[in-house]
């Protein structure tokens, strides 16, 4: 889709002819729209990817036996959220 989308804003300068001022500016509006969808695009995917990796990760820690788990979260570390997570244990 964004290829075909990005060839149509490409098609009116394909004949040969120089461009004239205003053709260039809304072609830079249109340019600049679309890549804004781009990474629009971009965002939301990360955005679903990290649901949906947050979302593997707790239905993993809801599997787990009862009392792998700190339950007051006092020996953890935040995590970027803010949330207790579990340290990696006592160093020797």
């Amino acid at each position: 889709e964004l290829i075909e989308e990005l060839e149509r804003l490409s098609l009116p300068f394909t004949d040969g002819s120089v461009p004239t001022d205003a053709e260039l500016r809304i072609a830079q509006a249109q340019l600049v729209g679309w890549l804004e969808g781009l990474f629009h695009g971009i965002q939301t995917a990360l955005f679903a990817q990290q649901m949906a990796a947050r979302a593997q990760l707790e239905q993993m820690r809801r599997a787990l036996p009862p009392g792998t788990l700190p339950e007051d979260g006092g020996s953890g570390v935040e995590d970027l959220a803010g949330r207790q997570t579990r340290s990696g244990g006592p160093y020797l």
